[in-house]
């Protein structure tokens, strides 16, 4: 019983870690495409 439960409590740790490095993953990811919008703006108000 204590092995099963060991083993879900790990899932359930790896599960939140993905989570996070995806969330930090797809912030990068915004934070690049706002980047490039605005460099598109000052370059079209030139």
């Amino acid at each position: 019983m204590c092995i099963i439960l060991f083993n879900l409590v790990v899932l359930f740790i790896q599960f939140i870690a993905a989570s996070v490095s995806t969330a930090i993953i797809l912030a990068d990811i915004m934070r690049i495409i706002i980047k490039n919008k605005n460099l598109r703006l000052k370059m079209e108000q030139e």
